[in-house]
């Protein structure tokens, strides 16, 4: 009976144990850009606005505001709601909100996991042409200023308003136990970003849309490269350098201080009567998009090519993700059995055997023909014409 009573004792400390009967999402950034990346991340809960505010009781998460309520989810002390000087109710964001990922040299990526819990989103993007002073980075794209003192934070709290800028989302645990992941470009372009469910945590839903059921979101390609040749209107320059590309919708606010209608999707252009066909061909960032990244949103409603969607591989196994900037530039992967991480190929190479070379012997001499005999006798230098001693 004693020992009944320990195990019993046992198993409720085991079920009280923090983590013992949870799992959590991991998502693992990479970057193999050239360049460093200071990633801004919003990561929490969702939640509803309080009541009282413009937006009661409608869907909100980490760090957003409605007139001066703060959305409840998380804290985020380097946002204000109208005149409230911090978002201070909620779980505290992974992070802080940012955090850098040194350049890739010579195919060695740096890299960082953030710890998700079910039924947080995630939504980021990557900043870039920033100095190293956390508290003033001065991103030449990408830009996360807190609206406190206006200055762009490497742990930038939430804040998160800025164009031109590659966007990525994914909400865990939704509608079915689905996980939901995009890429974004309806804001612009900055740097190539692909997400993806990492190997052995996940299963498919079964789309017959096949191509959105647990594969890789974005892209590789360099948008701003193609700009310079297809959409130069469209380019976001800063000091005479090309740094991303400009959405039409952006591009329209930036050089009229509005936002055309047609190309933001606003009324009366909203839904399926928001069509790019119809935008000057200069300014159709859609088309240039669309056609170099397939999987990513290229305007406001481009939902139904843009939009994927996976599973936790089982009861237990819960789905990790994997961001990489500039995928383009990584090495071929190897992933080793019964592992959801990877490595390169040159991480396994072995160093080169040391080959021996024999040595080459020396080629055999060739005989000198026979010399016919010459008397000897005794030098006479006055005779042979030599001097006198």
């Amino acid at each position: 009976m004693r020992e009944m009573v320990v195990v019993c004792i046992l198993f409720i400390l085991i079920l009280l144990a923090p983590g013992a009967c949870a799992a959590d999402h991991v998502v693992t950034f990479q970057n193999h850009c050239p360049y460093p990346v200071w990633v801004n991340s919003i990561i929490g809960p969702l939640a509803k606005f309080p009541a009282g505010s413009p937006g009661a009781n409608t869907d909100c998460s980490a760090c957003q505001c409605s007139g001066s309520f703060c959305c409840p989810a998380s804290k985020c002390p380097e946002v204000k709601c109208g005149q409230t000087l911090a978002c201070s109710a909620g779980e505290a964001l992974p992070d802080g909100g940012g955090f850098r990922l040194a350049a890739d040299t010579g195919g060695k990526e740096d890299s960082h996991a953030v710890t998700v819990k079910q039924g947080w989103q995630v939504s980021f993007w990557g900043r870039t042409g920033c100095s190293d002073d956390p508290h003033d980075l001065r991103c030449a794209a990408g830009a996360a200023r807190s609206n406190i003192d206006n200055k762009d934070k490497l742990k930038a709290g939430g804040i998160g308003s800025a164009f031109p800028a590659t966007k990525g989302e994914i909400k865990f645990d939704g509608y079915g136990d689905q996980h939901y992941y995009d890429i974004s470009i309806v804001d612009g372009f900055n740097l190539p970003i692909q997400i993806e469910p990492a190997t052995g945590t996940y299963k498919k839903v079964g789309r017959k849309d096949a191509q959105y059921d647990c594969t890789v979101a974005g892209g590789s390609a360099d948008l701003t490269a193609r700009a310079v040749l297809e959409l130069p209107l469209l380019l976001y320059k800063v000091n005479g350098k090309n740094y991303g590309v400009y959405s039409a919708c952006k591009y329209s606010y930036v050089t009229t201080g509005t936002e055309n209608a047609a190309y933001c999707c606003n009324k009366p252009y909203i839904n399926d009567k928001c069509n790019p066909s119809t935008w000057p061909v200069n300014v159709n960032s859609a088309q240039l998009f669309k056609k170099y990244y397939p999987l990513a949103y290229s305007y406001a409603y481009d939902d139904k090519a843009s939009t994927f969607t996976c599973k936790n591989a089982g009861p237990a196994q819960f789905t990790n993700y994997l961001v990489t900037f500039c995928s383009g530039n990584e090495k071929v992967r190897i992933t080793l059995p019964g592992d959801d991480d990877h490595t390169h190929v040159p991480d396994l190479r072995p160093a080169p055997p040391v080959t021996i070379v024999p040595a080459v012997p020396s080629p055999a001499a060739t005989p000198l023909p026979a010399q016919t005999p010459v008397p000897q006798g005794p030098y006479n230098p006055t005779t042979e014409g030599g001097s006198t001693f």
